[in-house]
């Protein structure tokens, strides 16, 4: 099962803008006490914006937090971080981070 996230995305040069968002990012809440899940970017996702504009990009993810509530609207953060290992479902994203708690 995925979750939408929407991300605003703003280009306020003369020029077109191409950039992708990895498969693998992470997603954090923007509240300071983790109360939802963090999520992680299903797949690569490039974004176009072409000079003076603006627009919404719906970005599928799974969830990263199993023992947490799903996300529910709260503001986010794109973070730096990669979920760097293969995935292709909710299943396999909490069973990677499942291994990795268990260290």
């Amino acid at each position: 099962m995925s979750y939408w996230v929407d991300i605003d995305v703003e280009n306020k040069t003369s020029n077109s803008i191409t950039t992708t968002i990895p498969k693998g990012t992470v997603l954090e809440d923007a509240s300071p006490n983790l109360v939802c899940q963090c999520l992680v970017v299903e797949k690569d996702i490039t974004i176009i914006l072409p000079p003076q504009s603006r627009k919404i990009v719906k970005i599928p993810t799974y969830c990263m937090n199993r023992d947490l509530s799903p996300p529910t609207g709260q503001p986010g953060h794109l973070t730096p971080f990669l979920l760097n290992q293969p995935f292709s479902s909710q299943q396999d994203v909490w069973d990677h981070i499942s291994r990795r708690g268990s260290r």
